[in-house]
């Protein structure tokens, strides 16, 4: 957790809807998102009870969606065991305390960070890291939120909630602008079905990515099925993302240890063209430029 908000780059495997109501799946999700390499597993704590005002046709649709508050306990202790963070979306303000001793950090989902300013005043009061979404949000909402978080250990996620979204919406120009304007850490999450969009992420400053993922198991009735990868892809997206974060290196030009070497060999010198004569006045005409890599130059 030490380096959640810094430099070093942070993967978040979000498993969503995708444990399908079963506990077995959840715990088969953190012990994948561990051997894919991810740095975090996120759940989401759903209460159609809590969130709609007639919740009866939302529980019809969405029977195995929900995670009950009593698997938190066993979910942390599993991720704990395998030496991974843990996360949630608290959807409800009464979720925040029944989960809050049982995560790492608290992720605030695009539908809440869009309106819901009680439920990000609770999290802040935890004092716990949170990192919060921005779909659904237009900038005039952005900077209403950054106001509110400026000063807090949190970081900030360019988002379009749209499962998945189509290219020409990703609009990852305003990755650079989010960072300029929050001065926050700043992150992707990203619901695209490819790796393209978080490569290009880090390239325009992400440390955190966030990619939804599912289990072989899960249900294709999930509705987060979609727009979610699988963990044996899901592996390589992790290798590629280090990969590219490496690449990015700095802003400092420098030369490889490589470059130092074969750049004396591509030097070219000044060559005198015959056998030099004593007192004789050189002239441009008896030089010629050659790459070299004897001592004979002049």
């Amino acid at each position: 957790m030490t380096y959640l908000f810094k430099k070093k780059l942070f993967i978040i495997a979000e498993i969503g809807s995708n444990h399908c109501g079963k506990k077995k799946l959840a715990f088969k999700a953190i012990d994948e998102a561990k051997k894919s390499g991810a740095d975090a597993i996120k759940f989401q704590t759903i209460d159609f009870k809590e969130i709609y005002e007639k919740p009866r046709e939302y529980e019809r649709r969405y029977p195995n969606i929900k995670i009950p508050i009593s698997w938190y306990p066993a979910l942390y202790k599993r991720a704990k065991k395998k030496k991974i963070l843990i996360s949630t979306s608290p959807t409800y303000l009464k979720a925040i305390k029944e989960v809050k001793n049982y995560i790492d950090f608290f992720k605030i989902a695009s539908p809440q960070s869009t309106g819901f300013n009680q439920i990000i005043e609770e999290i802040i009061k935890t004092k716990k890291k949170f990192i919060i979404s921005t779909g659904y949000c237009d900038e005039k909402r952005i900077k209403q939120l950054i106001k509110k978080i400026k000063k807090k250990n949190c970081a900030i996620l360019h988002c379009i909630s749209d499962y998945p979204p189509k290219n020409k919406s990703i609009n990852m120009n305003y990755l650079n602008k989010l960072k300029k304007i929050s001065k926050l850490p700043v992150g992707f999450s990203d619901h695209t079905v490819g790796d393209e969009a978080s490569i290009l992420a880090i390239g325009q400053g992400a440390t955190i990515i966030e990619k939804h993922v599912r289990l072989k198991e899960t249900d294709r009735a999930s509705p987060d099925f979609k727009n979610s990868m699988e963990f044996s892809t899901f592996k390589q997206f992790v290798r590629k993302c280090h990969t590219s974060f490496q690449m990015l290196g700095s802003q400092k030009k420098f030369l490889t240890t490589n470059e130092i070497k074969l750049r004396k060999k591509l030097f070219v010198y000044p060559f005198y063209k015959s056998s030099y004569k004593k007192g004789k006045k050189i002239t441009k005409n008896d030089i010629v430029f050659l790459r070299s890599n004897l001592n004979n130059y002049l």
